[in-house]
């Protein structure tokens, strides 16, 4: 057994009983990597951490999800040849779940998916997890959430044993990166890094299980979990580090660590960090430490992490000022989110003011609410101006004349424009729908053979309510199925409209015709249909065009529950 351990600590601990729930079997294979996954401090003094053991064929890595590589299995055969049967178990057992999780798409959903109508089905997506709950209450503090949570829902036992032991994979890698900087400032020789050795021994001491005391130890804890976690987005990060920030009298101190946090942000390609907001009663919420972050992002003028900022109606004139020396600079951040506009639009969807009013960006920017939800980023997207490609072909893929979706007439016959699309928007419903229930699928292979203990713990509602993370325990879950061409479609419905219905200068049948023929001997029909007007360019005939036909798609959307 101790020789498996070296050889896949993953399988060792996920197989180890498997009478068990996946949740808890995927909380102890976690819990069993942290014991051996190769650890540093690099060039930083920073603790990092491999991301996907390299002895193993299945893992849990970015964003924290069972995932499968069977090609390591081969290496670690040639590696370990006597443990060849316990080597090919692992793989055949793992295969099983990799199966089952992917076979979900009808015929319909893989061809709409090879047409690129519909797409990102399969993205894990982003989220914002509430990393100030390690950094505020410490392992030790959520834990007290869970044994709350075993009170109030007693037969999911289960469930909470899995977060346990994510929570001991936390502390087992703050255990290790104490000893590993009590070993590497022995060695060290410089002073300067020695001092950062001495100070991560003193914080790790302290943290993951119980709440950082200081700036220092709020980034080095903070790291640690991010780095484990995968790399998400940081969220509100000027928020949850306050309190250490505050706590903290070594100026210099905290500069330092701000600025090495910074570049290994930049080097691992961090996603989105949010600065300052609003709360529910229009107060500002920037701080001191919103002002270094946008200090030192002006000072190193790096492109990453990507930097937003709310602004509001009460937002200081200090901050203006700030925002406008950084943005100076050319590095295009921080982009600026209007609170007016989105607290307010989130609150049309059911999220209370107290909660709206904590919403962040993540991943490139998509609007999230804080360590609250799993609105399922990027859950699909559609295609529309495929959609009208199969208006014009009756439900055909022009480019391979396969049937892809659904018959909406011969265009060639339609009288009117409102015919046209009419036909249009029930190619959109349908594509849409379609991606909508493909999303769902993957939602539920997710909730079933994906089940994720360590952002459940990180995640309001699902400790409370003891119910995963990927299963519906955040408090908000709503989609998002991203619109690709909206503009192009809208330009192509008003020229159509124009030129077809309205001047009758060419027929549908003309118009087919010289897209089959990629405009080839069709150059006046060319010419006038791409300088046609275009949408946002304040010609209101267009805009309404294209609004009406993106309402159109808003409805299906909101006319369907996510998984």
């Amino acid at each position: 057994m101790t020789d498996r351990v070296h050889i896949d600590p993953f399988s060792v601990g996920f197989f180890s009983d498997e009478s068990l729930e996946l949740i808890e079997r995927i909380g102890l294979a976690i819990k069993e990597a942290a014991k051996y996954i190769n650890i540093d401090y690099g060039k930083n003094i920073m603790p990092s951490i491999e991301k996907w053991d390299t002895r193993a064929g299945a893992s849990f890595c970015y964003p924290l999800s069972l995932t499968y590589d069977f090609s390591r299995y081969e290496e670690m055969l040639e590696k370990y040849p006597e443990e060849a049967d316990f080597i090919r178990e692992c793989k055949e057992k793992f295969e099983l779940y990799y199966d089952v999780a992917r076979n979900h798409k009808s015929e319909t959903m893989m061809g709409l998916t090879k047409a690129d109508a519909i797409s990102g089905q399969g993205w894990d997506g982003h989220s914002n997890p509430d990393f100030g709950r390690v950094v505020n209450l410490g392992t030790d503090g959520i834990r007290e959430i869970i044994a709350e949570g075993r009170r109030n829902n007693p037969e999911v036992q289960w469930f909470y044993n899995g977060c346990e032991y994510a929570l001991d994979a936390m502390d087992i890698l703050g255990d290790r990166f104490h000893d590993l900087a009590v070993e590497l400032g022995a060695k060290c020789e410089d002073p300067a890094d020695k001092r950062r050795y001495e100070l991560a021994a003193k914080a790790f001491e302290v943290v993951p299980r119980k709440p950082a005391y200081d700036f220092t130890s709020a980034c080095l804890v903070f790291w640690m979990i991010y780095d484990f976690e995968g790399h998400d987005s940081p969220g509100r990060f000027d928020q949850y580090m306050f309190r250490a920030y505050e706590a903290s009298s070594d100026r210099e101190e905290v500069l330092d660590v701000l600025e090495r946090l910074w570049e290994i942000f930049h080097d691992v390609r961090a996603w989105n960090l949010c600065l300052s907001g609003s709360d529910e009663n229009w107060n500002d919420q920037t701080n001191d430490l919103t002002y270094d972050i946008l200090s030192i992002a002006a000072k190193k003028k790096y492109q990453t992490p990507n930097i937003t900022l709310r602004v509001h109606r009460n937002t200081p004139e200090k901050l203006w000022n700030a925002i406008a020396d950084t943005l100076a600079t050319g590095i295009g951040m921080p982009a600026l989110y209007n609170d007016e506009i989105v607290c307010p639009s989130l609150e049309k969807i059911g999220i209370p003011p107290h909660d709206s009013h904590m919403y962040c960006m993540n991943g490139c920017n998509q609007i999230d609410i804080m360590g609250k939800s799993h609105m399922g980023l990027e859950d699909g997207e559609v295609l529309l101006p495929k959609c009208l490609e199969y208006t014009l072909h009756n439900g055909k893929n022009a480019l391979t004349g396969t049937k892809d979706s659904i018959k909406t007439g011969d265009p060639t016959k339609f009288k009117t424009y409102e015919e046209f699309e009419r036909a249009v928007y029930l190619q959109i419903e349908f594509v849409t729908n379609q991606c909508c229930a493909s999303a769902n699928g993957v939602q539920h292979v997710r909730a079933t053979y994906r089940p994720n203990p360590y952002r459940s713990c990180l995640i309001e509602g699902c400790l409370e309510r003891g119910i995963d993370y990927r299963n519906g325990g955040p408090l908000y879950g709503h989609g998002q199925i991203l619109a690709e061409g909206i503009a192009d479609t809208g330009d192509s419905l008003w020229a159509i409209k124009k030129l077809v219905y309205d001047e009758k200068k060419y027929t549908m049948k003309e118009l087919i015709d010289a897209l089959n023929a990629n405009f080839e001997g069709y150059p006046e029909l060319y010419h006038d249909f791409s300088n046609c007007e275009k949408f946002g360019n304040d010609i209101e005939e267009v805009d309404n065009i294209t609004t009406r036909m993106l309402n159109r798609y808003l409805e299906v959307l909101k006319r369907s529950r996510t998984y």
